[in-house]
């Protein structure tokens, strides 16, 4: 990973748009969306970017996560957190996302499922890879495929594990080196293959 400029900011315009498609991939599960993302953030690190201020808590993991934890902190004043205490969860490497690091992290309650955590997940490719998840469930017409690499397919299994009890859950987004996008909801059943 690049060294991160702790000054840099996004503009109100770019963090308009990438809020914008942010909500419009997890309305669209499965859906690879661009983003424009400048080349010194870190892609995963852009959910936090824009969506943190100083009420929420955040962990990042994963190679590269001090560095962003300063810059991040600067950037949003949000506080971090370790990732089980955490609004916002970004794993910068996909292999550290462990079966266990999903499964610890806060799922929210039936009657408050808000509360559940918003996972921004590295991936090395998107739309092609040796993972298959087939997805179906509201947003996904009859069901779709999408192939990725980066994470195992323990790591997929554990987030269909941790979001069996709907409303209850967590919201996944799953982010390119190439600025490319596409999110799981909660709601979002995955069957988890690999090829």
């Amino acid at each position: 990973m690049s060294t991160i400029k702790i000054s840099t900011r996004l503009g109100p315009s770019a963090t308009h748009s990438i809020f914008r498609t942010i909500l419009k991939a997890l309305a669209n599960p499965g859906r690879v969306l661009e983003l424009d993302t400048p080349p010194e953030f870190p892609p995963a690190a852009l959910l936090p970017l824009v969506l943190s201020d100083f009420t929420c808590t955040v962990a990042l993991v994963g190679e590269g996560a001090a560095e962003a934890e300063v810059w991040l902190a600067a950037a949003t004043g949000a506080i971090m957190a370790p990732p089980a205490m955490a609004d916002q969860v970004v794993v910068l490497d996909p292999t550290a996302a462990s079966p266990l690091l999903i499964e610890d992290l806060r799922r929210g309650t039936s009657l408050a499922p808000e509360e559940g955590a918003r996972l921004a997940l590295a991936v090395s490719e998107l739309e092609s890879g040796p993972l298959r998840l087939r997805l179906s469930g509201p947003g996904v017409r009859n069901h779709m495929d999408l192939a990725l690499a980066g994470p195992s397919a323990a790591a997929f299994s554990a987030l269909r594990r941790v979001n069996a009890a709907f409303p209850m859950g967590i919201d996944t987004w799953l982010f390119a080196p190439d600025g490319r996008i596409a999110a799981l909801s909660r709601s979002t059943q995955i069957i988890v293959e690999d090829i």
